[in-house]
């Protein structure tokens, strides 16, 4: 069971460790981020998850002895989490109204999600409060430099924003969370290719807007070819991707500009 929302991969299905292609390296591409969370938590201890989608990382950190909470909006998503991990703690709720006693929880994560909410501010002032003193966040979320030029919106309508390393370190800093950033990398042959992904040339996204303004009010004709025609790469099926991604295809990067996602380690003050 896959739960997409939009044209970029926000909800990774475990079912796709067995594909190849593609599917495969989003499925790793996320994994990664629990495996290197579990390298960090320096005990077991209570964790909550915000964000957990259909619950596979939640999964891979209460193996290691962890108790682990695992919040998300999404019913559908829950109902299949739950039937499938019996020993993760499954519960609705969303990340700037969390349901829990401030200094709860030993550890906090989210994976690609903050980018999804409004008011991030009110995120982290959330996950400040329900953390234990001296907690740990931690939270990876899409590299802007990567994916956009600098004047370029997301392409994915379910991102309110897209962050670049400078940019998130002022959030954390203003909600007083001590930061340590580094980037989720992967091998250059699958870098280059999640480039050309994702990247789009100046002129094509002027002359994109352009039409799209041209056609808004004077109704141009062809509509359909051009917009076929001005599809992005990543709304596309992508079959680029060939092999058998594997976890040690990833690995943390201090090269925050060119990675494909940013790790964030923040612990609370």
């Amino acid at each position: 069971m896959s739960y997409d929302i939009g044209s970029d991969h926000c909800r990774v299905s475990s079912e796709r460790a067995g594909t190849t292609g593609f599917s495969r390296f989003e499925f790793f591409r996320h994994l990664f981020a629990y495996h290197e969370c579990q390298k960090n938590i320096s005990f077991p201890g209570s964790i909550l998850e915000i964000g957990c989608g259909e619950g596979y990382g939640a999964d891979y950190l209460v193996k290691s002895g962890n108790e682990v909470v695992a919040t998300d909006f999404d019913p559908q998503a829950l109902s299949y989490a739950g039937s499938k991990y019996p020993e993760v703690r499954f519960c609705a709720a969303h990340g700037t109204k969390l349901p829990f006693l401030s200094d709860t929880f030993d550890f906090a994560l989210s994976f690609q999600v903050i980018e999804h909410i409004k008011d991030d501010n009110a995120f982290l002032k959330e996950v400040f409060r329900v953390l234990k003193p001296a907690g740990v966040f931690f939270l990876t979320t899409p590299n802007r430099r990567l994916r956009l030029l600098p004047f370029q919106k997301p392409w994915n309508t379910c991102h309110v924003r897209e962050y670049s390393d400078i940019g998130l370190k002022k959030l954390f800093y203003h909600n007083s969370f001590d930061v340590q950033m580094s980037g989720v990398s992967t091998k250059p042959e699958f870098l280059t290719m999640e480039i050309n992904r994702v990247k789009q040339s100046p002129a094509k996204l002027i002359l994109k807007s352009l039409y799209s303004t041209l056609n808004k009010y004077c109704g141009l004709p062809g509509t359909e070819m051009l917009r076929k025609k001005f599809t992005n790469k990543h709304q596309r099926a992508d079959t680029d991707f060939a092999g058998e991604t594997v976890l040690t295809d990833f690995f943390t990067s201090f090269d925050t500009r060119r990675c494909l996602d940013l790790f964030v380690i923040a612990r609370k003050k």
